[in-house]
């Protein structure tokens, strides 16, 4: 990912949620300098705070989209009839916190990442986790939201290792 666009309403990012990104460049943010000053950013998050922020930037919703012919879809794993084949799912909401579960994944370096994006598509807020079995996020976006729990291996592979966990807000 060489860019993000991070809406004005993020008052916090979690630990370690841009640690992979290694080709961030810019964050599109659509709040001031003094909004931004303002967000509490755990450590872990260097090529964020790296990156050159472009401030007051529109969500993607508003700006006038431009193709982008070298952009390759992200891989995804087919749902599979093998009761043991690893699955993350969804299993609570509440207050602030979403539980997730990985289930059949005996890999502790495998990494639980919480996804919350805007009704228009936009990524408000990114955590991850090693895999613990059970998985508590704290987050102060779970209005109007969609919620992605993705179970990837470790950070030098990145690649899926279950079917995404989706639910809508």
């Amino acid at each position: 990912m060489k860019n993000v666009t991070i809406g004005k309403n993020i008052s916090n990012i979690g630990s370690n949620a841009f640690i992979l990104c290694f080709d961030l460049t810019d964050v599109y943010y659509g709040g001031s300098k003094e909004d931004w000053e303002k967000i509490h950013i755990a450590s872990g998050n260097e090529k964020l705070l790296n990156a050159t922020i472009h401030y007051n930037s529109p969500m993607p919703s508003e700006a006038t989209p431009t193709p982008n012919p070298t952009v390759t879809p992200v891989p995804t794993v087919k749902p599979t009839a093998d009761p043991s084949a690893p699955s993350v799912e969804i299993t609570e909401v509440w207050d602030g916190f979403v539980t997730a579960k990985v289930n059949n994944c005996d890999d502790l370096f495998a990494q639980v990442i919480l996804a919350v994006y805007n009704k228009n598509g936009a990524l408000i807020e990114m955590q991850e986790s090693y895999n613990f079995g059970e998985v508590i996020f704290l987050s102060e976006n779970l209005q109007n939201v969609d919620i992605k729990v993705m179970l990837w291996s470790d950070t030098d592979s990145m690649k899926p290792l279950a079917e995404t966990a989706e639910i809508s807000l």
